[in-house]
């Protein structure tokens, strides 16, 4: 239950009102359409329901609202309710409460950019900005946003997966890598607006947000994310960060670290498990009990950790740092990129011939 933002303005029209009324109880209602704007979900509408209960002496008074509103703009529901107390028959004591039930069931539908089918996955056309728009609205209204980076491995792990790549249609999927770039031109004549790989994704989103956050990471080798911690929280002290677990825990400890994270909530909760695992356990086990923004990363604990250097920064710019990560690990990261680039141009070309847009 989150506290809700009240309308910025609006208005409404009464239909009916006395519904019930009992005047031996002093009890009545009232009930029509609510109109209005509400701050960051736009155009609202919805429908009103007002039952008040006045004591006979006349001293107090309750009234108890509630409302099931839907954003035309993001399509959003919710329902809220509140209880303002009253004394006397003008007097107003400072006293109320308003609580906003997310609807949480189904997956969240977002309105605001396309996708491009790059394999199979729906990745969002979309920069930097509007993707970290993306995620703070799920921190600030309650919501839930499952994340993911889409690159040529992704896109090669998924293949012939249809099961992932159903879950994957519900993630905020972004576009990560040269790789998806060159699929995206041939098969849509345009690249992505953004390079939108997590490494640099999330140090960005970090820097921008001022509001303090929850910060959970879940996955790695173990003593890697609490390695990785120290360096976050030196960077950026106006969050919070959290060690859920590394990613070797036992089976039977998944439920304890899911009543865990229902337990803390965190804002943002960052799984490193690699491709397709960290997906899997997104769509499978995560929902809006347990965090705002679930968010599958891969290495990226190795990195804030320093496990694992950047590569130079002309590499960075010249889309080449996969070769990078392949000089420094030739033994891991062989198959993925020796075999798996040729294997993701084979399926951009299939694609492209089958007129798969």
């Amino acid at each position: 239950m989150l506290v809700s933002k009240r309308y910025d303005a609006g208005f409404f029209v009464p239909l009916y009102d006395r519904l019930g009324t009992l005047p031996d109880k002093g009890v009545q209602g009232e009930g029509g359409f609510r109109f209005g704007l509400k701050r960051n979900m736009g155009f609202v509408w919805g429908v009103r329901l007002i039952l008040s209960h006045e004591s006979i002496e006349g001293v107090v008074h309750l009234s108890l609202d509630f409302t099931l509103t839907k954003a035309l703009v993001r399509r959003r529901h919710s329902v809220a309710m509140s209880l303002p107390l009253f004394s006397g028959p003008k007097t107003t004591v400072p006293a109320a409460l308003s609580i906003t039930l997310a609807n949480g069931a189904g997956p969240r539908r977002r309105q605001g950019y396309a996708k491009r089918d790059i394999g199979g996955i729906g990745i969002a056309v979309i920069d930097r900005e509007a993707a970290i728009a993306e995620l703070r609205e799920a921190i600030v209204e309650g919501g839930h946003v499952k994340l993911a980076f889409c690159n040529a491995n992704l896109v090669n792990v998924a293949s012939g997966d249809t099961t992932l790549q159903r879950s994957l249609s519900t993630f905020l999927v972004l576009a990560d890598g040269i790789g998806v770039d060159l699929g995206s031109c041939l098969l849509h004549g345009a690249a992505f607006p953004a390079n939108l790989n997590g490494t640099d994704f999330f140090p960005a989103f970090l820097a921008m947000e001022t509001r303090p956050l929850t910060v959970g990471l879940l996955g790695g080798r173990p003593g890697v994310a609490d390695r990785a911690v120290e360096q976050l929280a030196r960077r950026y002290p106006q969050h919070r960060f959290k060690v859920i677990s590394h990613g070797y825990y036992a089976p039977e400890e998944e439920g304890r670290l899911l009543d865990g994270l229902k337990a803390d909530r965190p804002d943002l909760l960052l799984v490193a498990m690699g491709n397709p695992l960290q997906e899997r356990f997104i769509a499978r086990k995560l929902n809006v009990q347990h965090c705002a923004v679930a968010a599958g990363v891969g290495a990226l604990f190795d990195f804030f950790a320093g496990e694992v250097p950047r590569a130079p920064e002309a590499i960075r710019k010249a889309r080449l740092e996969w070769m990078y990560r392949l000089w420094l690990e030739p033994r891991r990261l062989w198959r993925r990129y020796v075999l798996g680039n040729p294997a993701f141009l084979m399926r951009m070309t299939r694609q492209y011939w089958a007129g798969g847009r």
